[in-house]
Parts: C-alpha cells; structure tokens; sequence
C-alpha cells in the first residue's frame, strides 16, 4: 500500500466513525424528543390542559397552559418521567436562578462557570421556592449554556407577565365596597 492510499483510508475510516457517532446520536436524541413529547401528551389529556406554548429543553420539556394559567414541566429521570403541575394563580415571582462554581489553575483562580440555569417559582403563601432546570452542567452541554440562559429569560417575562395579569385581574375585582384600584 502507497502512503498517499493508507492515508486516505485511514481519512475515510475516521470520516464514517464520526458520521456513525452522529448518526447515533442524533438518533437518541430523537428517541428522548418523541419519549418527552408523548408524556407531555399523556399528562396533558389527563389534566385537561392544552398547551399553547412549550420547548424541548434537552431532557426536560415545559409547557404552558394560556387558559387555566398552569405551567407544566417534565424531566426524563432514567425510565421515569418526572412531572412538576405549576399553578401561576399561587406564584408571587417567577425569575431566573443561576448558579456558580469556581475553577482554579493551581493555587489561582481562574474564574467561575455556570452550574444551572432554572427558573425558580416563590409562593404566595411562603412554602420553599421550587426551581425547574434549563441548564444542569452535569447533564448538558458547555455550548447549550447561550441558548438556555436565553429560553430561560423568554420563559420568565411569559410567565411572570402573567402574574402581573392575575395581580391586576385580581385587584381589578374589588372586595369591599369603596375599595379604590391603585394601579403603578
């Protein structure tokens, strides 16, 4: 075999090796979709929601529901599909939570990563905060970090624009007599 031949076989053979990893890839990633899109289906016939908006996050999906004003988010947790039911009408803010870790070169700092991007959910009535992942460094990838820091704060104007709706729907139904609406 000439060197020129061997080179290009060896070319060839890393080219299909790589084009078979993606091939595989994309072919899970598919396989996670469907899996996702088929219980939000499920659990959306069995709560009575219809989604009007939602976004595949990985290996979580979350949907929001115009009409009943409920969010519902999923995350594949090996076999399992994990469920979180959010009800906007008990929410007092929704933000965006990010998380950091350092990393050291030696003795110095080098800087700080993103740990997680989620959006967390405070109540009205004071119970423990609850986050719900866009973003985990153990599960995805470094070059997701832009898009999901970007889906989160999209997500959170939607929804927090709909806690301003219930607050001023809310006051706009006065409960005593001479109340007056004092709208900012």
């Amino acid at each position: 075999m000439t060197p020129i031949f061997l080179s290009a076989l060896i070319m060839a053979v890393a080219i299909a090796a790589f084009l078979l990893f993606e091939l595989l890839y994309n072919l899970h990633r598919q396989k996670k979709m469907e899996k996702l899109q088929a219980a939000l289906d499920k659990k959306t016939a069995r709560s009575g929601l219809t989604i009007s908006k939602q976004q595949l996050l990985g290996d979580r999906i979350i949907g929001f529901d115009e009409r009943k004003n409920k969010v519902l988010f999923l995350q594949l947790a090996g076999k399992k599909t994990d469920r979180t039911l959010i009800d906007l009408d008990t929410i007092r803010i929704c933000k965006v939570d990010k998380t950091y870790t350092s990393f050291w070169h030696g003795r110095e700092k080098g800087g700080v990563l993103v740990q997680t991007i989620s959006l967390q959910f405070t109540y009205k009535n004071g119970s423990a905060p609850l986050l719900l992942p866009f973003y985990l460094n153990t599960v995805d990838q470094v070059f997701e970090i832009k898009d999901r820091d970007k889906q989160a704060t999209e997500w959170q104007m939607l929804l927090s624009s709909r806690l301003k709706h219930n607050t001023i729907t809310m006051a706009a139904h006065k409960k005593y007599p001479g109340e007056r609406l004092l709208v900012a």
